[in-house]
Parts: C-alpha cells; sequence; structure tokens
C-alpha cells in the first residue's frame, strides 16, 4: 500500500514529467478504478485544497491544485529502497544493530534543511550518480571511513523529489556497546 501511495503522491507532482512518471502516473490513475482503490482515492480527494502560488521573490503566479502528503508513508517507501541499494551495493544487509532514516528535503526547515543541504552537495561533489531506470531515481552514496555501516544518501525521484537518507548505529546498540 505504502509503494502505491509513494508512487501516487510522486506523480501527481505538478512538476514531475516524462516518460517514467507518465507511465506511472497513468497506472496509477487506472488502479482508481478498482474498488479496492477507494480508499486510497477518498483520502487523496479529503486532502486536497486550492492554494495561492507565487514565485520565491514574491510574484504571485494564481491558484492551484494542492494534496496533504503523509511524509511517513513516504519515509519507509525510501527506507527500504535504500536497504536495498545498500544490499545491492554490498551484497549483505545491514547489520542489525544499524537503522536506516530517511527525510523528505522539501519538508526540512531551518537547521534540518540547512544539514540535508549540505549532506546532498557532499554527496553530489563525491562522485557520479548512479540511475535506477531512465529518470527513475538518480542517487549518490557515500560510507564513513570510520564505519563502512555508516552511510549517507541523496535520493532523488523523477528528477525532482529529493530524499536524504542515512543509515547510523541504533541508539540502543551506542548505550551497549
Amino acid at each position: 500500500m505504502d509503494d502505491e501511495y509513494f508512487r501516487a503522491m510522486l506523480t501527481s507532482r505538478h512538476d514531475v514529467a516524462g516518460p517514467d512518471a507518465d507511465a506511472a502516473r497513468e497506472n496509477f490513475l487506472r488502479s482508481l478504478e478498482r474498488t479496492q482503490a477507494q480508499g486510497l482515492l477518498n483520502s487523496m480527494l479529503s486532502g486536497m485544497s486550492e492554494i495561492e502560488l507565487t514565485t520565491p521573490a514574491g510574484l504571485y503566479l494564481g491558484k492551484a491544485g494542492s494534496y496533504d502528503v503523509d511524509h511517513g508513508r513516504l519515509s519507509r517507501v525510501v527506507r527500504r529502497v535504500t536497504l536495498g541499494l545498500l544490499y545491492h551495493a554490498r551484497q549483505s544487509r545491514l547489520p542489525d544493530e544499524y537503522e536506516a532514516r530517511t527525510y523528505y528535503a522539501g519538508a526540512l526547515r531551518d537547521k534540518g534543511r540547512e544539514s540535508a543541504l549540505a549532506i546532498a552537495q557532499a554527496l553530489r561533489d563525491s562522485g557520479s550518480p548512479k540511475f535506477v531506470g531512465k529518470n527513475v531515481l538518480t542517487y549518490w552514496w557515500k560510507q564513513t571511513p570510520e564505519d563502512p555501516h555508516a552511510t549517507a544518501w541523496l535520493l532523488i525521484f523523477y528528477g525532482k523529489v529529493p530524499f536524504i537518507a542515512i543509515t547510523v548505529k541504533s541508539a540502543d546498540a551506542r548505550h551497549d556497546g
């Protein structure tokens, strides 16, 4: 269910386009015709509203439709994607005493946003991106020299939707050892 929600929320954005996004959007819209999708459809419709758009300089652009997004559901999908990519890169899973945390870069504010931007820039500067699909996912990742299980990730879906992910030793494991 989270995967379908993730696909729906990302491909419903006004700035997400391209053959892969368009195909995913069309598949999602067709899936809404199923009886089993009525809960998702009702949830999306109840979260819709109209907003006023302005440019960063403050110029008024008019009104547009908007919808509420459950960032927790998006983060669960990005966490699974990150763990899958890590497994693919290493051919082993993340040890149990570590956890993966994900953050939607667009929802971060103040110091969290500054930290995310610094991580994103450092990852972009560290090497070439890797790709999944033509424009479905672009990502960069790096592990720390001190701990190969501590990693940082920048994942950009459909060329527009950025997430930061990190793998770190869990708080319980840090207190035990």
